[in-house]
C-alpha cells in the first residue's frame, strides 16, 4: 500500500507499506467456553496470536501535504496532489524492490541501514511536477483503459488530461522537458465551482466522470472539449457537494456519489438524458443514514452488488442484492437511529476523520482505511 501525510507546513511524506502476517484476531480467554474444545481453542490462539509485520519506506513529499494520491494500474508510478497546487509523479519501483530484499526481516528491519539510506538518497523523489492549475485540488484518477493516461481537476472547476507523448518505463528524470506529457485544460465548471472527485470510464478510453461542489455530476468524452456529454443534479438538496464518485467496474452503468450531506447514491448512467433533457434522474438506491459527510466510496473488486463508503467517523459496507421487505417499506420511522437499511451489512468504527477506504485487490473482503488516528486493517465478520 501507498499512503500519503497531510500535516501542516513541510515534513509531509509518501510511506511505501508491506504488511504480512495478517491474523485474525485472538479471543481473550475470558471468551473461551468452558468444556473439552478448551484446550483446542487455546492451541488455536497461540497459533495465530503473533503480531503482523508492518514494513515501510518513507519518502519527502516535496510540496505541502498530500491531498490524494493514485496509483497507476500498470507499474509502481504514484500521482500526488499536494495542497501547495502541485501534481507530483513518483517511480516508487526501486523502493519496492528494496521492500522485496527485505521481507521477512521485521518491522522496519533492514530499512534503516546504510543499503537503505543509500537507496533514499540516490532516488530523486517525484521525477515530474506539474504547477499547470494554479491551485490546490483533490480529483485525480489513473485510466485503466488507456495506459498513464491521468486526468486532474483543481478546486477552481479545471479539468486537466494528461497523455503520455513517449514510454514510461522508464520515467524521464525531473530535468527532462514536459513535452513527455502532453497536459491540457479540456473543461472549466461553471462559476469556478470546485471538481472533488474524477473517475474515467472502466471501458471507454475517452469518457470520464466528474464530481462538483453544489451536486453536479457530469459526464464529458475527451473528444469533445470545453463541455460536458451531461449534466445533472445528483443530491437530493440543492447545493449539497458532491465529495466522491466510485464507477462500477462489472456492471458499468452504475455509479455511485457520496456527498456533504452523509448521502450515498447509486445511479443507472441510463436514465441520464442528454441533449440538454431538464428532467433530473432518480438513484437506484439512495442512503441517508450517515450522520457526517461521506469522505470516500469504492466498489467490490469481485462482487458487482457490493459496496464500502466511509464518513468521518466510521466505514460502512453494504449489498445492494438485498431487497427490503414490503411491509418494511410500508412502515413509517420517526426515529433516524432505527432506519437502518436491509443493505447495510457491517459497520467499522473506532477511528476518527477517516480519509479512504479500499478494498485488499488479493484477499477476499479485505478492506484498508487511512484516518487521522492511523491505518485500520479488517475483513468484516459477516463476509
Amino acid at each position: 500500500a501507498v499512503v500519503g501525510t497531510s500535516g501542516a507546513g513541510d515534513g509531509n511524506k509518501l510511506m511505501l507499506l508491506k504488511l504480512s502476517d495478517l491474523n485474525r484476531c485472538s479471543k481473550k480467554k475470558d471468551d473461551v467456553d468452558d468444556g473439552s474444545d478448551s484446550d483446542s481453542d487455546s492451541e488455536s490462539d497461540e497459533e495465530t496470536d503473533d503480531p503482523p509485520t508492518l514494513e515501510h519506506l518513507s519518502l519527502s513529499h516535496p510540496s505541502g501535504g498530500v491531498n490524494r494520491l493514485r496509483v497507476m494500474p500498470e507499474k509502481p508510478i504514484v500521482a500526488t496532489w499536494s495542497d501547495a497546487g502541485v501534481v507530483h509523479l513518483f517511480d516508487l519501483e526501486s523502493q519496492l524492490a528494496l521492500l522485496e530484499r527485505n521481507a521477512g526481516k521485521g518491522a522496519g528491519a533492514g530499512m534503516s541501514g546504510a543499503g537503505a539510506a543509500a537507496s533514499l538518497r540516490q532516488s530523486k523523489g517525484s521525477f515530474f511536477d506539474y504547477e499547470g492549475h494554479g491551485c490546490e485540488g483533490y480529483a485525480l484518477d489513473w485510466s485503466k483503459v488507456s495506459p498513464g493516461r491521468l486526468v486532474t481537476g483543481d478546486v477552481q472547476g479545471a479539468i486537466h488530461v494528461w497523455d503520455v507523448e513517449a514510454a514510461t518505463h522508464t520515467p524521464p528524470p525531473a530535468t527532462a522537458p514536459r513535452s513527455k506529457w502532453s497536459i491540457t485544460k479540456h473543461y472549466q465548471a461553471n462559476q469556478s465551482q470546485s471538481v472533488e472527485d474524477l473517475q474515467w470510464s472502466p471501458t471507454e478510453a475517452t469518457v470520464l466522470a466528474a464530481g462538483e461542489c453544489g451536486g453536479m455530476l457530469k459526464i464529458y468524452d475527451t473528444r469533445q472539449k470545453s463541455k460536458p456529454m451531461i449534466s445533472v443534479s445528483a443530491t437530493n438538496q440543492q447545493n449539497i457537494d458532491i465529495n466522491v464518485i466510485a464507477w462500477n467496474h462489472h456492471v458499468t452503468n452504475l455509479l455511485a456519489t457520496g456527498c456533504d450531506d452523509g448521502t450515498l447514491s447509486v445511479w443507472d448512467l441510463r436514465t441520464f438524458g442528454g441533449g440538454g433533457s431538464k428532467k433530473e434522474p432518480l438513484p437506484l438506491a439512495r442512503f441517508t443514514s450517515h450522520a457526517k459527510p461521506i469522505t470516500s466510496v469504492e466498489w467490490h473488486p469481485t462482487d458487482e452488488s457490493m459496496i464500502v463508503c466511509s464518513d468521518e467517523d466510521a466505514t460502512f459496507v453494504y449489498d445492494l442484492s438485498i431487497e427490503e421487505e414490503e411491509d418494511a417499506k410500508a412502515k413509517p420511522t420517526t426515529n433516524p437511529e432505527e432506519d437502518i437499511p436491509p443493505q447495510l451489512l457491517f459497520v467499522h468504527c473506532g477511528s476518527q476523520f477517516t480519509k479512504e477506504v479500499h478494498w485488499h485487490p488479493q484477499i477476499p473482503s479485505m478492506l484498508m482505511t487511512t484516518s487521522q488516528t492511523g491505518y485500520s486493517l479488517f475483513i468484516p465478520s459477516n463476509l
